[in-house]
């Protein structure tokens, strides 16, 4: 198979552009998470404190993500990107000031992480709505697995050489290398000629309305709020195994900053491995197969790295765990764009960053007070049990979907309710 028939995606001028913009923004944005973890780690010494800087680091998408997906949608959404990059870089940039000044504390860090979350709630449903207006719906599905294996790949060089420039130079170099990352973002995507679709005038927008019809599209279809479903479970009993990563490496590898850079590249090294296969492969099999052998790989790869006290062993199951949630990821994402009608595709892209970002807070504090009490160990066990158990509730509804037809979603119309036209 020719690479064009294989990442049909990049036909597109402006994919291609769009996505090495973004790989250099990214690498940035892993060398600034590796820093961030490892200076509030350096301040309060605490899981719990590492758990409550991510909390507030989402809580913005919790707020904020639904309103964001409805922005997407009503609004340029290139426009929408270039704003959203602007503020991120001047936020990173702020960062790395306070810490070469000696003045950042853990107070200002949270701040300043929030309000990085708030931008972020706007920033990802804008982007993700985006995409298709790139690459069109028949590679879409191409894109969002690109954009994954793109978003892993920074993943996987990122936090490394984090690690090194944090050892040799400290944590502020790491925040203004990624302000610097956002221009090649905000460069990319103002050479973009997007083929944004033709927008009619419509009457004032209703805010709770729009969200009103983007929820009972969801209600109607039980393919989208079980993906949802899932997301959500992955998100706080998955994912959130990264915040407690600095003390894994402090208190269980007896390492410091190189060694969790180097984890979380491990994590990153299987995420790509995960996107890639589901760029290249996947599409021989059924999505909702994937979904759930990759939240099984990673049920039985965290209990591995829980119960691992060599590095080896932690670096391999890292690398699994990265590959299972990459595999869940992609293919919910584009199981919901493919199945969703553009007119409330940002509306969608809301709610599933809502269960995807949004409930990081709700992860993040769970495993932080619950490594602070338990350990790391049982903390990560009781994720790992959990995810276990979704996957096996999954499988069996997948099970009864099998034996009645699937009905299609009633998809809105495009008409006038209560002021607010639903037509794109």
């Amino acid at each position: 198979m020719s690479l064009a028939l294989r990442f049909g995606a990049l036909r597109h001028r402006d994919y291609r552009i769009f996505f090495a913009g973004q790989f250099v923004s990214f690498i940035g944005t892993w060398m600034q998470n590796t820093a961030q973890s490892w200076l509030v780690y350096e301040l309060t010494r605490s899981p719990a404190w590492l758990g409550l800087i991510s909390f507030l680091g989402f809580l913005p998408l919790s707020l904020f993500a639904l309103i964001g997906g409805s922005v997407a949608d009503r609004f340029n959404r290139r426009r929408l990107v270039l704003a959203t990059n602007a503020l991120a870089l001047i936020i990173a940039g702020l960062f790395a000031v306070l810490i070469w000044l000696h003045a950042v504390e853990i107070h200002l860090v949270a701040v300043l992480v929030f309000l990085n979350g708030l931008v972020n709630a706007f920033d990802i449903p804008a982007r993700q709505s985006f995409l298709v207006e790139m690459v069109g719906k028949e590679d879409l599905a191409n894109g969002i697995a690109l954009n994954s294996a793109m978003f892993n790949g920074a993943r996987m060089f990122g936090p490394a050489v984090g690690g090194l420039v944090i050892a040799a130079f400290g944590t502020a170099w790491c925040m203004a290398a990624n302000a610097l990352s956002f221009l090649a973002t905000i460069l990319a995507v103002a050479a973009i000629r997007s083929r944004a679709p033709a927008r009619q005038e419509k009457a004032p927008l209703r805010l709770l309305q729009s969200l009103r019809e983007g929820a009972a599209y969801i209600r109607s279809s039980q393919l989208v709020w079980g993906v949802l479903g899932l997301v959500a479970v992955s998100t706080v009993f998955g994912w959130s195994y990264t915040v407690i990563l600095p003390v894994y490496a402090d208190k269980i590898l007896g390492g410091g900053a190189v060694e969790l850079g180097q984890l979380l590249s491990a994590s990153g090294l299987g995420a790509l491995s995960g996107a890639v296969f589901s760029a290249t492969v996947a599409s021989r099999f059924r999505p909702r197969k994937i979904l759930l052998a990759g939240l099984l790989i990673f049920t039985l790869a965290i209990m591995g790295f829980a119960l691992s006290r060599q590095p080896l062993l932690a670096t391999i199951s890292l690398a699994l765990m990265g590959l299972g949630l990459i595999l869940f990821n992609v293919n919910s994402n584009s199981a919901l764009q493919q199945r969703v009608p553009d007119h409330l595709r940002g509306r969608v892209m809301g709610f599933y960053v809502l269960c995807f970002g949004g409930l990081m807070p709700l992860g993040s504090l769970q495993i932080g007070f619950v490594a602070e009490k338990l350990g790391v160990t049982l903390a990560l066990l009781l994720n790992a049990l959990i995810c276990g158990l979704a996957v096996f509730a999954a499988a069996r509804v997948l099970v009864q979907m099998r034996q009645r037809p699937v009905e299609e979603p009633a998809a809105a119309s495009p008409s006038p309710i209560n002021g607010f036209s639903i037509e794109r």
